[in-house]
């Protein structure tokens, strides 16, 4: 926590990309949910769409592999409620 009375903040560029790299992979993560929800309905409702919904789910789960790689190399971890989803879904291809 920032205190506010304090004129000069010191950050520590090691914690602030190991928190930049927390919140991209669980973005990557979410996303990853999203397009398997809509494709499951899209194949019932909207057939003709489910191609493209699948390469950008794609797409996506190549992005969380990138963040999911890159956070060891700076001691950045996954938050552990969904660690074993996550490297099911980063790894799918």
């Amino acid at each position: 926590m920032i205190n506010s009375s304090s004129k000069s903040v010191t950050r520590d560029p090691d914690v602030t990309m190991r928190r930049i790299l927390k919140v991209n992979h669980a973005g990557e993560f979410g996303a990853i949910r999203i397009y398997g929800a809509q494709i499951l309905v899209a194949r019932r409702l909207f057939p003709d769409i489910v191609p493209a919904l699948e390469e950008m789910r794609r797409d996506e789960i190549d992005h969380c592999r990138l963040f999911r790689e890159a956070m060891p190399a700076r001691s950045a971890t996954v938050v552990s409620w969904h660690s074993g989803a996550s490297a099911v879904l980063c790894s799918a291809s």
